[in-house]
């Protein structure tokens, strides 16, 4: 299991943080990594990447106003040094994807940024394109006036190439849904280990309902990004007590968003395109918060 993918989620959720709170100093599933058959494992150590574009388009309330934050962010590299032997161990439980990684502290992982030359995002509600900088790297579009898209337009991600080929990616743009359960109170809710927890939500969306539950590496305990998915169509999920008692850690960040999202082969290597949607709670705010867990040894 490669780092990238997991630092791909985590630029792509901080450009819409930054967005959305410039004082903060940040730079909000999603890799479009393969899901192992069940109960399978993954070790690391495997000298690929996953390079990619996302886009983001949400709206909800925040205070007495409506917040709106558009965000397009991507990462392209070239093929990177591989991950420390057994880093990473990667399991399925039912609609969900659990990765734990125990990094060493000297851990590094090479990797070299690539251009595919100018990536437009075509579709929404006015084209949109990003620049390679010198070294690579891309500028990040983000915007709290306007909205890129409100669900169901056809999105076409597209680069002419660069130090690698181009691509042209289409998508549909998802909607946004309410989450329903779980309730978070004062940002917090709780799941048992030893239970399943529903998940429900009203609206309907093309792609995918993504709930994500992560924790950071510390000195004590490992990384920890759980990501389930389910039919953003069919209104309401479960959470098999299986993973809960497979996490490591007593409390995660929870987020939730409708997600579609593409992935091809761009110069021997993944190249995944996501368009996400934040979810709300039923209040009209970001679903967001706090799971802790209990029946913790």
């Amino acid at each position: 299991m490669q780092r990238w993918p997991l630092l791909f989620s985590i630029a792509v959720a901080e450009c819409a943080q930054a967005a959305e709170h410039p004082s903060s100093g940040l730079a909000d599933a999603a890799s479009a990594d393969p899901a192992p058959d069940a109960g399978a494992s993954d070790a690391g150590g495997a000298a690929t990447t996953t390079n990619g574009v996302a886009a983001s388009s949400s709206s909800y309330r925040l205070g007495t106003s409506t917040a709106m934050i558009s965000v397009l962010v991507a990462l392209v590299n070239r093929a990177t040094d591989s991950e420390p032997a057994n880093a990473c161990t990667t399991v399925t439980q039912g609609p969900c994807v659990l990765t734990t990684c125990n990094y060493p502290s000297d851990a590094s992982e090479s990797m070299t940024p690539a251009s595919v030359g100018p990536i437009t995002l075509a579709g929404a509600e006015a084209p949109v394109t990003i620049a390679p900088q010198p070294g690579g790297t891309y500028a990040t579009f983000s915007d709290t006036t306007r909205l890129l898209w409100t669900g169901g337009e056809s999105l076409t991600f597209s680069a002419p190439g660069g130090d690698l080929p181009g691509f042209e990616q289409a998508l549909v743009a998802p909607s946004t849904v309410t989450v329903t359960q779980p309730a978070l109170v004062q940002g917090r809710t709780t799941a048992s280990r030893g239970s399943d927890l529903a998940v429900a939500w009203t609206g309907t969306s093309a792609g995918a309902l993504m709930l994500e539950l992560s924790a950071p590496q510390t000195a004590t305990e490992p990384l920890v990004d759980a990501k389930c998915t389910f039919d953003a169509a069919a209104d309401r999920g479960v959470i098999p007590a299986a993973l809960w008692s497979a996490i490591p850690v007593a409390s995660l960040v929870v987020t939730v968003s409708t997600q579609t999202t593409a992935s091809q082969v761009v110069a021997g290597m993944p190249f995944s395109a996501l368009a996400f949607t934040t979810a709300l709670a039923p209040d009209g705010t970001q679903l967001q918060g706090w799971v802790d867990l209990h029946g913790w040894p």
